[in-house]
């Protein structure tokens, strides 16, 4: 899935062999296919933020997770026994996820959502009997506004922006929030989006911005994110984030978890997490996503 209509970034950071050689494994047999896909969840988080733009790592994970734009269940087959034959992934329990066999003693999970002409709604159910239901919503968003990152020397891939990874994590959040693992990483983008490529966007068009949060770069920044996500968002995904982000009891336990994610638990902190979902919230509702 390579394009020359898009900026093709290239890593700070060379990508550690146990990510590249099941990510190159995967966007090969993807490929060869010709299956639309993109990179998401924690690795794309990081490769964006550490190997493209050089900020620290967020939490630590070895898994893969990729969405695939699939008409049928069909292809969706067919892909799993594609990369199964390449001899370097077996199958796993779970019917959405291969084992990259790395080595004797090292197996990485990756995951494979589909979406698309599978979908109902926003939902997709797992055969074979439809009883496992997931949310797939802003996986299309995620993929048309994914960026283009060259992780070898011949191989460029899709990697969801940090837009679009938000959007992703706050309808996972909403689905799984009990277990508390997605408020980590949309702290870690709200924190640092300015530092992502975005510092000269806000003293330069988005100087407004940038003055009326006082010139705190890392408060501005989230309320630059919210409007980069409402940008690439439909009018669903619209709908239903604003609705999320309206409803007080919800954004309170998402903020909650914000705090609990951090390095510190003081009002302070606290304090800077709430002002961070607020700009992000105002930046999402407030702007028309054309500035």
């Amino acid at each position: 899935m390579n394009s020359t209509s898009r900026p093709i970034f290239q890593l700070r950071k060379p990508l550690s062999p146990l990510v590249l050689e099941p990510l190159k494994a995967v966007a090969q047999t993807a490929n060869s296919l010709g299956f639309s896909y993109f990179l998401a969840g924690a690795t794309a988080r990081d490769l964006i933020l550490e190997n493209v733009f050089g900020r620290p790592p967020g939490r630590l994970t070895r898994d893969l997770d990729f969405g695939f734009a699939l008409s049928d269940w069909k292809q969706f087959e067919t892909l799993k026994k594609a990369l199964i034959a390449t001899g370097r992934f077996e199958p796993d329990r779970a019917i959405q996820r291969v084992l990259y066999l790395h080595s004797a003693n090292i197996k990485i999970g990756v995951d494979l959502i589909p979406f698309g002409g599978i979908q109902d709604g926003s939902h997709i159910s797992w055969p074979p009997r439809n009883d496992s239901v997931m949310n797939v919503a802003g996986f299309r968003e995620a993929l048309e506004s994914a960026l283009h990152v060259q992780v070898d020397t011949d191989l460029v891939i899709p990697v969801a922006s940090l837009p679009g990874l938000v959007i992703l994590k706050l309808f996972a959040w909403v689905d799984r929030k009990h277990e508390k693992r997605d408020a980590p990483d949309i702290l870690k983008i709200l924190a640092d989006y300015t530092d992502a490529g975005n510092e000269d966007r806000l003293y330069t068009d988005q100087l407004p911005l940038l003055e009326v949060a006082g010139f705190d770069v890392t408060i501005a920044g989230a309320k630059l994110l919210g409007k980069d996500a409402r940008r690439i968002a439909s009018e669903e995904t619209v709908a239903s984030i604003t609705k999320l982000l309206a409803d007080p009891d919800l954004k309170q336990e998402l903020l909650n978890q914000l705090v609990q994610a951090g390095p510190r638990s003081d009002e302070s902190f606290a304090g800077h997490c709430a002002l961070l979902l607020d700009n992000f919230q105002r930046g999402f509702t407030e702007d028309d996503g054309r500035n």
